[in-house]
């Protein structure tokens, strides 16, 4: 494999009875907290517990189509179509609803986590995300967690190595051209 690319096997994320998230990149499949990136498959009419997260999110509707609420008591409604974008900032609240079957490609920056999508679990009502569903989405990434932090002091233990071998080796050149 060439230095700088890496191939990623995609992890199902999400599997509801009505929703499937597919992680390509993120903090899951390729322990990235830079860019989260996933193929989303909703199978019928559905809708999410109203969010408020703290990434840009951008959204390539491939099917179907989804209606975005949004506004003072999400009354709102910015409707996205197939072979439409969508551009979500930052801190806007927002409720997925699914008239029907959609696939779309969320991609989010930084990644997602179940941390940071603000998603308001005391708003009640059925949801696309059933709770075992949440509860497993959670324990990837509390585990995803686990290897990103091993995998920085790996990179950082490796880095002093390297720094003390440097360090040396200049040592031993800096003698050697004093004598």
């Amino acid at each position: 494999m060439t230095a700088g690319i890496r191939i990623v096997k995609p992890v199902d994320v999400v599997d509801a009875p009505d929703l499937t998230i597919t992680e390509y990149v993120g903090r899951v499949a390729s322990a990235d907290s830079a860019c989260s990136a996933c193929v989303a498959t909703v199978r019928t009419a559905t809708k999410e517990l109203p969010q408020c997260p703290s990434f840009d999110e951008f959204v390539l509707v491939l099917e179907g189509e989804v209606h975005i609420l949004h506004g003072t008591n999400l009354t709102e409604c910015a409707i996205v179509r197939a072979g439409e974008g969508l551009v979500l900032r930052k801190h806007t609240r927002v409720q997925w609803v699914w008239p029907g079957p959609c696939k779309y490609v969320p991609i989010c920056l930084p990644a997602f986590s179940p941390s940071n999508c603000g998603r308001e679990e005391t708003f009640g009502g059925p949801a696309a995300k059933t709770e075992a569903s949440m509860d497993r989405l959670r324990e990837l990434h509390a585990a995803s967690g686990l290897a990103m932090a091993r995998s920085r002091l790996e990179s950082a233990a490796s880095t002093w190595f390297g720094g003390v071998a440097l360090g040396l080796l200049l040592g031993v050149a800096t003698a050697r051209a004093l004598r």
